[in-house]
């Protein structure tokens, strides 16, 4: 009788521990949800503010290059102008048009040649404000740039204006033109806005200091004004957020939005962080839908109550085998000890297991992050130091001693190197995070490898190497590959082969066929690699020689990234080499679906 009572005093303490604890659980699961988005948002608004930075760097720079041409180009001479302006788009980039206008307004210069009629006068095409911006910037004698304005009917972005004044020293400055440069909002889009729209509902936007839409998700969007459609929608959260916006203030909101496609009301959460150009406050933002938040909330929930379910199976079945035990008399007490001493270690275990999971998760997204945002902060000063370098070296600024040309030589060259290293930087992040997508397109594979061995004659012909291609132009000889990816692939193999070739030596680039794909070779008679490094040249960072004083130098990425390309492709890659004698890499790609 005392067993029995015991027994049933067991069960009734553990089923109202279980009860509690499922209580607790849906009593914590709204301040669990109302952490999550908290911690989400404050995720958001970093991302709005690397946004932001990199957005006014692009313009900020750009800008200074107006200026400093506007400084230099020479209005008499149409040669010059045309040079400068064709140097500012070239160079620079970034921008849709650059155009020159004598004091009276009417265009005597402009790049591209055919984004507007000769002789036309900026007033007979442009929107009043244009005009009176550049009036504002002749009379106040320095540059202005504006807020989104229309140059053209079909052409709404913001405009960097520089008057040029004559360069007399010894009389009064007179106005002898101005350069007008309408920034490419798609390059912003494609370069900033894009890379960090957060989820897979996520939503990012840059509005100028007037609420107008420069560049977002949404292309029709470009231009509307959201101060003006926003202010009647009673949202007290988005009222907030607009008043922040205009008064150049970051910040995080949760409002609601109205779905384009779907017409209906969503509820949103995002950040915004202000973009100070020259005087304008603009607004770089990113949203994406609480849902989104707010289901994985839930998600995490229903899998705790599956555990809690799970447990009660454990502990039912548990507490059945020790009243058995009890009836047969074999140490009841024993066994139970056994028994919750395992489900302890087994859950101790798992907790650490799911933990450890999930902080390599988090390191993992944040190491890709930070590499991105790295990679891309030191490409935009390094962007300028090379325009600069080249501009002195084209002797605008002035003459040039042969020693100064020699140093300014050496300090490009570094600079490119540097900007490759990058580059490879940026493309192992992207495709370890899966965001490279293929474009496709048949190509004349030997027409491909003929420009990327003229694309590297200066580096191998600092060398005396003889790059022969010998594969034939037939209709053989086309792939279904994406152009620019394949071309990295060879120009990476190649130039490998160029680092440990010596001077005199002989790189050959050839192809054979197998039955479903096309095997390329790139082959050398360079040093060869030992047979015990074989297995790892493909590895990241690897350099066979990884001293602080190797001979041959390189960020160890370029045969990392040929890897993954190939393998995006459908191909494979290997290297088959003897040390002393030379190195061969093959790859196969795909034969073309006739």
């Amino acid at each position: 009788m005392m067993k029995f009572r015991k027994r049933n005093m067991v069960i009734i303490v553990m089923f109202s521990f279980l009860i509690i604890t499922i209580m607790l659980a849906f009593t914590s699961y709204s301040s669990s949800k109302r952490r999550a988005l908290d911690t989400y948002s404050q995720q958001l608004l970093l991302l709005s503010s690397q946004m932001a930075n990199s957005i006014q760097q692009f313009v900020n720079t750009r800008a200074m290059a107006v200026n400093l041409i506007s400084n230099v180009i020479h209005p008499d001479n149409k040669l010059n102008i045309a040079g400068n302006l064709k140097y500012l788009y070239d160079i620079y980039g970034g921008f849709t048009v650059v155009v020159f206008c004598d004091p009276e307004g009417k265009i005597t210069g402009c790049y591209p040649d055919k984004a507007f009629p000769g002789n036309t006068y900026i007033r007979n095409i442009a929107e009043p404000e244009v005009v009176r911006k550049i009036l504002t910037a002749q009379k106040n004698k320095k540059l202005v740039i504006t807020d989104g304005l229309s140059i053209q009917p079909s052409q709404f972005a913001p405009l960097i204006i520089a008057p040029a004044f004559s360069k007399n020293k010894t009389t009064a400055p007179v106005l002898e033109g101005t350069i007008i440069a309408v920034i490419s909002l798609e390059k912003i889009k494609s370069e900033y806005i894009n890379q960090v729209a957060p989820g897979k509902s996520g939503h990012s936007w840059l509005w100028d200091s007037k609420g107008a839409e420069l560049a977002g998700e949404y292309s029709a969007n470009k231009g509307i004004n959201f101060f003006e459609i926003e202010r009647g929608r009673n949202d007290p959260s988005l009222t907030s957020a607009i008043s922040n916006m205009k008064n150049g203030m970051h910040g995080t909101m949760e409002y609601w939005w109205k779905d384009p496609d779907k017409d209906t009301l969503i509820k949103k959460i995002g950040a915004h962080c202000p973009v100070d150009i020259w005087g304008l406050k603009w607004t770089a933002g990113v949203s994406t839908y609480r849902s989104e938040i707010t289901r994985t909330v839930r998600k995490n929930f229903r899998h705790t109550l599956g555990m809690i379910a799970a447990t009660i199976l454990v502990i039912t079945g548990g507490l059945s085998c020790v009243f058995y035990i009890e009836r047969q008399r074999m140490g009841a007490a024993e066994n139970v000890r056994i028994i919750k001493t395992l489900e302890e270690k087994v859950s101790e275990r798992t907790s650490k297991l799911e933990k450890l999971n999930k902080e390599l998760t988090i390191m993992n997204e944040v190491k890709n992050n930070f590499l991105s945002m790295v990679s891309h902060e030191l490409r935009t000063p390094l962007t300028t130091i090379q325009g600069y370098l080249t501009f002195i070296l084209s002797g605008k600024a002035g003459n040039v001693s042969d020693v100064q040309e020699k140093s300014l030589k050496i300090a490009d060259s570094q600079v490119m190197r540097l900007d490759e290293m990058i580059s490879e930087l940026l493309d192992v992040t992207r495709i370890e995070s899966g965001s490279i997508n293929l474009e496709y397109e048949l190509v004349n594979m030997k027409g491909l490898v003929d420009s990327c061995i003229e694309w590297l004659a200066p580096i191998y012909g600092k060398k005396a190497i003889a790059v022969e291609n010998k594969m034939e132009d037939n209709e053989k000889s086309f792939a279904q590959v994406d152009r620019k990816k394949m071309s990295r692939v060879f120009i990476n193999l190649i130039s490998n082969a160029v680092k440990f070739t010596s001077k005199n030596g002989k790189i050959e680039v050839s192809k054979t066929e197998a039955k479903e794909s096309f095997i390329f070779c790139v082959s050398d008679n360079g040093i060869g690699i030992p047979g015990s490094h074989m297995d790892k040249v493909f590895d990241k960072f690897y350099q066979v020689d990884s001293s602080t004083t190797r001979k041959y130098k390189g960020s160890g990425l370029g045969l990392l990234i040929a890897k993954e390309i190939v393998e995006l492709h459908g191909g494979k890659i290997w290297a088959e080499s003897e040390e002393g004698t030379g190195s061969k890499f093959f790859f196969t790609v795909p034969k073309p679906v006739t």
